[in-house]
């Protein structure tokens, strides 16, 4: 988390006034004497053993210096497990074959653009829409997303949600992760009803709804498949809600 540092123009400041040599990096002494100053106002103190630990903490790369990318990273933390599984199961549904990488192809069969107000007013095609949602995600620019790069979109997000029961809604939610209890509950997938030969109608969730085809006859056909897989039986024909 950021804990006391509410922005992130808030940690550039701090990180300014720690930097006393203006170099951009934090040397061993300045990141000891912040932590001094710093935690002197909250009555804390530490040792040379515990400031030296921490120094190394935030020095990711081993170079003897703290970078303000390595010291932003430092403050803000990184997710718990239970967060951490909800960006797995995220990545998974977008890793169709399970390599490791989200390629752009896997993305345009997953994520649909066309509610994209830009798409829809012919500023940007799909393809451009898809290129620039997976800039979100892709830090080196080479037109595919990692694990690791996935996580690391989510960790700033993380950062600023403190409740786990709202983490695990907002990843429902945006990738359409079916299930849920109390307000933590999925609203995002699609839900019909199925009318059946042999039993009452009923409206059922879509497990897996992201996908499918905009082809109303084709989408339809789809849902019918997908509801059949995830053992809805006797389906006589499907309504879309709404």
């Amino acid at each position: 988390r950021a804990g006391v540092f509410e922005t992130l123009k808030a940690m550039a400041n701090q990180f300014r006034i720690m930097d006393h040599d203006h170099s951009g990096e934090l040397t061993k002494e300045e990141f000891m004497t912040a932590l001094d100053v710093f935690f002197n106002c909250f009555n804390l103190r530490f040792s040379a053993a515990e400031k030296l630990s921490l120094f190394s903490t935030f020095d990711r790369d081993g170079s003897g210096s703290v970078s303000y990318d390595e010291f932003i990273r430092g403050v803000r933390g990184e997710m718990n497990d239970f967060r951490l599984e909800w960006v797995n199961k995220a990545f998974s549904i977008l890793d169709k074959d399970g390599s490791g990488v989200v390629t752009t192809a896997e993305m345009s069969g997953t994520y649909d653009v066309s509610a994209n107000s830009a798409v829809q007013s012919g500023k940007v095609t799909p393809q451009q829409a898809i290129s620039q949602f997976m800039q979100h995600f892709d830090q080196n620019s080479d037109g595919q997303i990692t694990r690791e790069e996935f996580t690391e979109n989510y960790e700033w997000v993380s950062a600023s949600i403190d409740n786990d029961d709202y983490f695990e809604l907002m990843m429902r939610n945006a990738w359409h992760i079916a299930g849920g209890e109390g307000w933590s509950a999925n609203t995002s997938n699609l839900r019909v009803l199925v009318k059946h030969t042999r039993s009452p109608d009923e409206v059922v969730c879509v497990l897996n709804d992201l996908g499918l085809p905009r082809d109303p006859a084709l989408r339809t056909m789809e849902v019918v498949k997908r509801l059949k897989n995830q053992g809805v039986a006797d389906i006589a024909k499907i309504e879309f809600c709404g």
